[in-house]
């Protein structure tokens, strides 16, 4: 999954950063056992282990 922003649970004094990144190499596996998938966008250039599965 992927976190876009970060989380609204201070209260606003401190001072917060998101850092994001993309992943190459293999699919990434949730802790459920299923491998990731893209929802949105094209990412294979990102991908050197071939086109990634979509979801329907």
């Amino acid at each position: 999954a992927t976190q876009h922003y970060a989380v609204d649970d201070y209260d606003g004094s401190e001072h917060r950063r998101l850092t994001r990144i993309t992943l190459a190499g293999e699919i990434p596996v949730g802790v459920d056992g299923v491998p990731s998938t893209v929802i949105a966008g094209n990412a294979e250039a990102y991908s050197t282990v071939g086109p990634l599965p979509r979801v329907a």
